[in-house]
């Protein structure tokens, strides 16, 4: 008879995220994602790479199968958390996968404008300023209302980390025209300001 022969292999392969891997929890202002690998397996099969919407669920996979095509790059994301993993398998099917990490696509600005409750430059019998605004944005941060003085020297500045909190009402000023403006910014640092008004 002919003489046959068996690889017996009950090793796991070898994977892990390269250092120029995205970085978990990672905000970014793109709309990919790169993930790269180290990975290593004397019986080299295949490799999956795994694209995961803010569910769990699997929107996008890639598998590849040569062992130096190390990274890919996940493109044409609409703004969200994404989560990614990454399955190599050897020719004995043992396999290993490297932890999930996830990453927040944020390429859309803050939406910011002035309430319809809001007045612009009028005279009132008042000390007080009174600025109102409506705001929008999957990855809120934080919005700073500034308040300057008629030679545009800022007087006052509030920050606030709410998306609900949209409103300030700052009293003490002297008689006198003022400006001001706000601005959303969110966790990717993406930011839009209000145009400058006065009162």
């Amino acid at each position: 008879t002919q003489t046959r022969n068996i690889t017996l292999d009950t090793i796991l392969p070898q994977i892990y995220y390269s250092s120029d891997s995205d970085a978990f929890g990672l905000f970014t202002l793109r709309n990919w994602t790169y993930i790269n690998v180290t990975q290593s397996d004397a019986n080299y099969n295949y490799t999956i790479f795994r694209l995961y919407n803010s569910t769990g669920g699997l929107i996008n996979n890639y598998t590849n199968n040569s062992i130096s095509r190390t990274y890919y790059n996940f493109s044409n994301l609409i703004d969200g958390i994404y989560y990614y993993n990454v399955t190599v398998f050897d020719k004995a099917n043992n396999s290993n996968t490297t932890l999930t990490g996830n990453i927040t696509i944020d390429v859309l600005t803050p939406r910011i404008n002035y309430s319809s409750d809001m007045q612009f430059g009028i005279y009132q019998n008042a000390n007080y300023i009174y600025i109102n605004v409506t705001q929008s944005d999957a990855n809120y941060n934080k919005t700073i209302f500034y308040i300057y003085n008629s030679t545009w020297d800022l007087v006052y500045n509030e920050t606030h980390t709410n998306i609900t909190n949209t409103s300030i009402n700052k009293s003490g000023f002297s008689d006198g025209i003022f400006y001001f403006n706000v601005t959303a910014i969110d966790l990717a640092q993406r930011a839009n300001t209000t145009a400058k008004a006065n009162i």
